[in-house]
């Protein structure tokens, strides 16, 4: 529970110790009201020379000072819940350049000074504690449907991610080249045909390709399998997901401030399902779906050299994920942009995309478990992609893969629908990443 619940429910003369680190400051003549950092909520901290002996040396404190305090719980005359101290201990004088309290830190330097972003930035710690709770939510209901939790490692001999570029490092012990792991997939399969039926993994993954306020090298992603599952039961399991987060962050806001929306979006059992072809022609219009009709609709965002999957997921990301509000899945993809997919009696695939506040956040799917659909597509998609055939897979297949659907969500997209009044940037969900 946050302590600033704690303390408005508290009764008064409740004593209270920690440390704090000072954030502001206001001086009256005998009475002095802090702004502290203390358990991890911002709380007023009254000081009364009556009650302090070194209140003057105390008021040359430097803000952003590291104190220990001993206190009651007071309510001030304007009504704020706030600490009485009765004792503060200095721990650590901060003798830095304090930001400015009404400007705080400008957004250009935020990501470069995150420390001090997290300590005078509206927002910035609230949202680090909500993703700490939104992965809580995803484990205890992975974990309550059950699904185990594995840990598949980063470092591959193979980069098993198709035409992706990877990131490339030696191995000092072998002098073998390895490459980071970019996805779970094949090593999760693994796991499938060696006997377990539901696995997942939250793992940090890397691409080696551009970097903007959507995508980073460094991310992290959830994927998970579960055996005579289907597209839909995974939905499901997605919406469940997504509810139980967003309740338990709205709860949370209550008391402490969490941001829980960029903008207005109702989140109601059940979410919104569209498919591919309605949602084509709500936002793209009344024009055949074809590469040429796309070139012609958009020229400066389409060409005839792009390929089946990028130009349908171009016009997916262009079009669609932006004018979706509401947590909404997107059915019935096109066959040719799902290859290993298994196809739906209509012709299209068995695969969905979670949107909402116009993220795309997860790729939903029942996996196409025929070993002879399966070679025949990796070689197309080997012969398209000017790249070897995925040997690993077909090894896997060899063996046999029960029927099964996966999800992969990348909860940096899945955080970024909670980013409140912060920017909607990657950046915000890796606090300390370098890119």
């Amino acid at each position: 529970m946050a302590f600033q619940n704690v303390l408005i429910t508290a009764e008064v003369g409740t004593p209270f110790s920690g440390v704090g680190r000072i954030l502001s400051r206001r001086n009256s003549g005998k009475i002095s009201f802090w702004t502290l950092r203390f358990k991890e909520d911002n709380v007023q901290l009254v000081l009364a020379k009556e009650h302090l002996a070194n209140y003057t040396e105390l008021l040359k404190v430097p803000i952003g000072s590291l104190i220990h305090v001993t206190a009651v719980k007071c309510v001030t005359n304007n009504g704020t819940h706030s600490l009485q101290a009765l004792g503060i201990s200095i721990l650590h004088r901060y003798e830095g350049m304090w930001p400015d309290r009404y400007h705080k830190l400008a957004q250009d330097t935020r990501y470069e000074q995150r420390i001090m972003d997290l300590l005078v930035t509206p927002g910035s710690i609230e949202m680090v504690r909500g993703m700490s709770i939104a992965t809580k939510v995803i484990r205890e209901t992975l974990h309550e449907c059950g699904f185990h939790e594995c840990n598949t490692g980063v470092l591959q001999n193979r980069f098993e991610a198709g035409a992706a570029k990877p990131f490339v490092t030696t191995s000092n012990a072998t002098c073998k080249k390895m490459y980071l792991s970019l996805t779970s997939e094949l090593k999760l399969k693994r796991l499938v045909a060696g006997g377990l039926e539901r696995v997942y993994e939250i793992a940090q993954s890397f691409r080696n390709e551009g970097v903007d306020r959507m995508h980073a090298p460094e991310f992290t992603l959830l994927e998970a399998y579960g055996v005579q599952h289907t597209c839909e039961d995974m939905m499901k399991l997605v919406q469940t997901m997504f509810i139980r987060i967003f309740e338990r962050l709205t709860d949370d806001r209550n008391a402490t401030g969490i941001p829980v929306i960029q903008e207005p979006y109702s989140v109601v059992e059940p979410f919104e399902v569209i498919t591919f072809d309605r949602a084509f022609k709500k936002y793209v219009g009344e024009i055949p779906c074809t590469l040429e009709s796309m070139v012609t609709h958009d020229p400066t965002g389409f060409n005839q050299d792009m390929g089946t999957f990028t130009w349908l997921m171009k016009v997916i990301e262009k079009f669609i994920v932006p004018r979706v509000v509401n947590p909404t899945f997107l059915t019935s993809l096109p066959a040719d942009m799902s290859p290993l997919t298994k196809r739906a009696d209509d012709g299209t695939t068995e695969r969905a995309f979670f949107l909402v506040n116009g993220l795309f956040v997860a790729d939903i799917y029942t996996d196409e478990n025929d070993e002879t659909k399966v070679r025949e597509a990796l070689k197309r998609q080997a012969e398209t992609q000017n790249t070897e055939v995925n040997t690993d897979f077909i090894e896997v297949l060899a063996l046999g893969i029960p029927p099964t659907a996966g999800l992969g969500m990348g909860l940096n997209r899945l955080f970024m629908a909670f980013t409140g009044n912060l920017p909607r940037h990657i950046k915000e969900t890796t606090p300390f990443s370098p890119f």
